[in-house]
């Protein structure tokens, strides 16, 4: 009797162990499953445009800034731009008129015209490439 008792008492345990197992492992897989029961409704895709609008009150400063000095002196004669304006690389802002430059120009051509008068009438080649360096020389200035 004694061994069947400890039979019994063994197989009870193994019940009591397999249950418990089986309770905890099922609460377990209960909880996930409901997290997978979230359903997700469709929804037809539109191109559209995205825009928000937004009131507020503040200071905008600019990106970059340039300060623009002149490399002569002399009087602006022609203004292109206003305060506020957005100007682009290459633009002519002013025009500055000075009495001195427009003398030195003028004194240029009057040069240039020389030399090519000169040129036109040089007896050997080597007065004429000498004539020529001259006349780029005047037309760089």
């Amino acid at each position: 009797m004694k061994r069947s008792f400890k039979v019994l008492i063994g197989i009870v345990l193994a019940l009591i162990i397999v249950f418990s197992v089986y309770y905890f492992y099922s609460k377990k897989f209960n909880t996930n499953n409901t997290q997978s029961t979230i359903r997700y409704i469709p929804q037809r895709v539109v191109k559209q445009d995205i825009s928000v609008k937004i009131k507020s009150t503040g200071i905008v400063f600019a990106g970059t800034t340039k300060d623009i000095v002149a490399k002569n002196s002399g009087e602006v004669k022609n203004l292109s731009v206003k305060i506020k304006d957005t100007v682009k690389e290459g633009q002519t802002l002013l025009t500055v008129y000075n009495e001195q430059i427009e003398s030195q120009i003028a004194s240029a051509e009057i040069n240039i015209e020389k030399l090519n008068l000169q040129l036109s009438n040089a007896k050997s080649e080597d007065e004429a490439k000498l004539i020529n360096l001259q006349l780029k020389e005047a037309k760089i200035i």
